[in-house]
């Protein structure tokens, strides 16, 4: 893992570095995009949230292998560990926006959080994708290509290099599952065609239990906006759909399905439930995290829109140059 996280940092270095250095110049004007010099080396940026001791290896590594670069790394926090209280993460952003504006941001920034989409919008960011083609000094076997394809189709180009990801996968009691008299098409079902199967399959595991437990309504509702996103919003004019009879009818299912205490936000006692959300970190996860559910788990795809996957990747960190 460390491996990874440490070759996705040093892909990312090396494109700016490639970038700044081949501007040409003197190199001392930064808002040209020209390279910044300090004892004759070249200045690069990074900015974090938080320290880590991560991000000092990447520095040593990084400054071993390419002795003429001098990484700096800024953190918004200043110890590892602190806290956040409220109103910090929006200072964050306000003094990111304020820099990028400016024309004074960092030359890596952690994006996670940030408003991606509209620095994407503004030419904030370097799109990587034909740095990525055209750099014959990467081993791209190192990448994990299908995570990056879902990048580039989610922001219209390689706009944040993820450090790493999880999947978020949805387990259900296989034993209930194959006596059931409705069969369970997780390969195609929404969150309706969940919520119908699942009153069928709580009354046959007994009132007690419920089909989805720890989960409040607006967690639903937020993946069925996801799902429909472009339904119920037009990106381009920046205007909302929420009136819509569509969406009404979603909050009306949504609630009765809750009134029926088919699902809950509360959580189940155990062998109350019979399905989970969880996630997936490691290859050893597929094996141990279904069996703390049930004793015959089966891996099934979330409810999803139809020509959708209902498996979710999410990167674990986020990078833009």
């Amino acid at each position: 893992m460390m491996k990874k996280k440490l070759w996705t940092m040093f892909i990312c270095l090396m494109m700016i570095a490639t970038t700044a250095c081949s501007s040409g110049g003197s190199g001392e004007e930064k808002n040209q995009g020209k390279p910044v010099k300090s004892d004759g080396k070249t200045v690069l940026t990074l900015t974090i949230l938080q320290p880590d001791e991560f991000y000092q290896t990447v520095k040593k590594k990084f400054e071993e292998k390419y002795p003429e670069i001098d990484l700096q790394i800024i953190s918004y926090k200043q110890q590892a560990g602190e806290e956040w209280t409220v109103g910090d993460f929006e200072k964050y952003q306000k003094t990111t926006n304020t820099a990028l504006l400016s024309g004074k941001g960092a030359d890596i920034i952690e994006i996670g959080g940030l408003p991606l989409k509209e620095y994407i919008s503004k030419q904030f960011l370097l799109n990587m994708e034909d740095l990525l083609e055209q750099d014959s000094t990467l081993n791209k076997s190192e990448l994990q290509t299908n995570v990056l394809e879902a990048a580039k189709k989610a922001h219209g180009g390689l706009y944040a290099m993820p450090s790493g990801f999880y999947l978020e996968a949805f387990v259900g009691d296989g034993d209930i599952l194959a006596n059931a008299s409705v069969k369970a098409d997780d390969k195609n079902w929404g969150w309706k065609e969940f919520g119908e199967i699942s009153r069928t399959l709580k009354q046959q595991a007994g009132e007690s239990g419920f089909a989805l437990a720890g989960t409040p309504p607006e967690r639903i509702l937020y993946e069925t906006v996801f799902d429909h996103f472009e339904q119920f919003v037009d990106s381009a004019a920046k205007k909302a759909n929420f009136d819509s009879p569509s969406f009404v009818e979603t909050m009306q299912q949504l609630k009765k399905w809750y009134d029926e205490k088919v699902m809950t936000a509360n959580q189940a006692e155990a062998g109350k439930q019979l399905f989970y959300n969880t996630y997936f970190y490691s290859p050893a996860d597929l094996i141990h995290i279904p069996h703390q559910f049930f004793s015959n788990p089966k891996l099934l795809q979330k409810p999803h829109a139809e020509g959708q996957n209902g498996v979710t990747i999410t990167p674990s960190f986020e990078f833009a140059i």
